[in-house]
């Protein structure tokens, strides 16, 4: 007799869920947030602020860009110029481009002040 395990709680699995961790966060101009907890697709909304893990834990920030792209999971900021030819050559591994802008100081304070201190991030 075969048994139906496909209602079965699996904890190993759900131990997984747990404990992964935020990848990369992004902090948009409007002060909304997207990580990469919640996948893709980002929004599209103007990028200010992009707070990473680096390879030794700690926390990155990627700001001051017109551009900011995801590609093969890494999060990266340029001008326009670098971020085309970057995509002429690594299209394929690209799976977002999003946008930055210009906020008044004291707006990005705020959100630099925010990122800078994400407790999700050390």
């Amino acid at each position: 007799m075969n048994e139906d395990n496909s209602n079965k709680f699996d904890v190993m699995d759900n131990l997984n869920i747990l404990s992964r961790q935020i990848e990369w966060r992004l902090y948009f101009g409007d002060g909304s947030t997207w990580d990469s907890g919640q996948g893709l697709p980002v929004p599209d909304k103007f990028v200010q602020i992009v707070v990473i893990r680096k390879e030794d834990g700690k926390r990155g920030l990627i700001h001051f860009h017109d551009w900011y792209w995801l590609e093969d999971g890494v999060w990266y900021g340029s001008d326009i110029f670098s971020m085309a030819t970057h995509q002429k050559v690594n299209a394929p591994a690209i799976t977002c481009v999003r946008q930055g802008y210009t906020l008044l100081d004291r707006l990005y304070k705020i959100l630099y002040t925010r990122a800078s201190k994400d407790p999700d991030f050390k």
